[in-house]
């Protein structure tokens, strides 16, 4: 089994694709999707875009690079 299928390296599959986004009260904010990408080097890219047109235009809301330590 390669390491990226090991059960251990899909802990966070469960953040991956869209989420809408409410306030505590339930009013939506927008929604979010997040995506993730191995690089060639051994790093990961982690992509947040967030719309508040229900999907028509997209803003990075946080775009990470992880390196191991």
């Amino acid at each position: 089994m390669g390491r990226e299928r090991a059960p251990e390296h899909r802990q966070f599959d469960f953040s991956l694709g869209s989420w809408e986004v409410s306030q505590p009260d339930g009013a939506l904010v927008g929604v979010n999707r997040i995506t993730w990408t191995p690089l060639e080097n051994g790093e990961a890219r982690q992509l947040c875009e967030t719309s508040k047109d229900g999907g028509m235009s997209w803003s990075t809301a946080f775009d990470g690079l992880y390196r191991r330590t």
